[in-house]
């Protein structure tokens, strides 16, 4: 992977990830569904889950997040050849809404997410995921276009 692509793809975690907070963020504050605390939750993580983070930081945790899955999105659409811009977003909007449904269970762990059973913040954080898969395969599938 060239320098130029790394910087470009952390471009597209950055933004899709960034999009991703903002639109959590505001359902939570519209509807009260805790999505968005859903999305920095750390609860789970041993040593982490002893520091208050500032939300900033914690939205740099997801960020961070963000950059890998798209790295990780870029590397194997690229191993599998993937050239069609339309398979590109259906496997990015896939992969994500697959990462949301194995990480929701997590509301489980903590007493400040969404309840387990809330199924309206499920469809919300379904809602967002495809959203998110959605532009990261349309921003991933024009940098493939671009090479």
């Amino acid at each position: 992977m060239s320098r130029r692509s790394l910087y470009k793809v952390s471009i597209i975690g950055i933004v899709a990830g960034l999009l991703l907070a903002l639109f959590f963020k505001v359902v939570e504050e519209r509807t009260s569904h805790k999505v968005y605390t859903l999305l920095l939750n750390i609860d789970y993580i041993p040593v982490l889950n002893t520091v208050q983070f500032p939300e900033i930081v914690e939205v740099g945790f997801h960020i961070i997040i963000s950059i890998a899955v798209c790295l990780f999105l870029f590397l194997f659409i690229r191993f599998k050849k993937i050239t069609q811009s339309r398979r590109i977003i259906r496997f990015c909007v896939v992969v994500n809404v697959l990462i949301a449904i194995l990480y929701y269970p997590t509301t489980l762990l903590s007493e400040r997410t969404p309840a387990f059973t809330n199924l309206w913040a499920l469809v919300f954080w379904i809602i967002g995921h495809i959203g998110y898969g959605w532009i990261v395969g349309v921003l991933l599938s024009k940098l493939f276009k671009n090479k």
